[in-house]
């Protein structure tokens, strides 16, 4: 039964290195009084300079404030994340790796017009939406990007401005989505006295948040669940634990509950009857003592 909820979380993890994580202001859906006039670069210029992986400044305003993926979800916009490396630029053609709200993987394209006067591409995006004019704009003063959507009266509908959190190595390598790694970061990430279901001390482990790898544990990697989407999940964040990265066959997949300083970690339990499926809370598996 658990498979249903599972499956929208597990991700393969590559080793992640931290770009840049400084908290942005929140993604506004109103249109900027003062807008920066400058020139344009070329598509090569931009590939060099704005590669990287990119989240909506939203969202990471939102997991530095609350410390949690759970909490911080309803702040992942449709086009969830951008990871633009100079490798995927083919002759006049960027194309930018991406995703549709943290769940499902998505790509589009960006190009350089010759009429263009403004900071902004040319794009694909969501070309199946009539109604709606998407830019894709850039801003080479703060080394910023933005999503801008409007009607087909030119009215704004929303505007997504993003942040680069990790280098342009990362763009190119890594299958793991960024929110895998910030969810890492900011919810569990350094050291950890651990404790099982009977409140045997296991001894201290070190929980790493650029690799997911765990040191000290019987459990080598970990990861925490980003997506949400799909089925009915305990209001919690949760841990997926294993022996080893790519080792499923004992892994487990466990609600963190906090309190003070100690994380439980629950099992979880399906209830399902003929109209309702739910989840709630089971036993305790271990317990994780902050130690930093």
């Amino acid at each position: 039964m658990k498979s249903i909820i599972k499956s929208l979380f597990l991700a393969l993890s590559l080793p992640l290195l931290l770009y840049s994580c400084q908290p942005e202001t929140k993604t506004e859906n109103i249109e900027n009084k003062t807008e920066i006039t400058e020139k344009t670069i070329s598509l090569n210029d931009f590939a060099e300079s704005f590669g990287g992986v990119w989240i909506p400044k939203a969202y990471l305003n939102a997991i530095t404030k609350h410390k949690s993926a759970y909490l911080s979800h309803q702040d992942i916009p449709y086009i969830s994340e951008l990871k633009i490396h100079k490798n995927n630029l083919n002759k006049d053609t960027l194309s930018v790796l991406s995703g549709i709200n943290n769940h499902e993987g998505y790509d589009f394209k960006v190009w350089k017009t010759k009429q263009s006067d403004k900071p902004e591409y040319a794009n694909s995006l969501l070309e199946w939406e009539d109604d709606y004019e998407f830019i894709f704009s850039y801003n080479t003063a703060d080394t910023s990007i933005s999503i801008i959507v409007k009607n087909k009266n030119d009215s704004l509908v929303e505007r997504t401005d993003y942040v680069r959190i990790l280098n342009q190595e990362y763009a190119y390598n890594s299958n793991e989505s960024a929110y895998d790694y910030l969810s890492r970061k900011f919810v569990l990430n350094g050291k950890y006295q651990i404790l099982d279901a009977t409140k045997k001390d296991l001894g201290i482990a070190e929980f790493e948040a650029n690799t997911g790898e765990i040191s000290g544990f019987k459990y080598t990697y970990y990861t925490l669940a980003a997506d949400f989407i799909g089925g009915p999940v305990y209001p919690s964040d949760y841990i997926i634990l294993r022996p080893a990265l790519n080792i499923y066959s004992d892994q487990q997949f466990l609600s963190m509950i906090h309190q003070n300083d100690t994380i439980f970690l629950y099992e979880t339990i399906d209830i399902v009857t003929d109209t309702s499926y739910n989840v709630a809370l089971g036993k305790i598996n271990f317990y994780l003592i902050d130690k930093n």
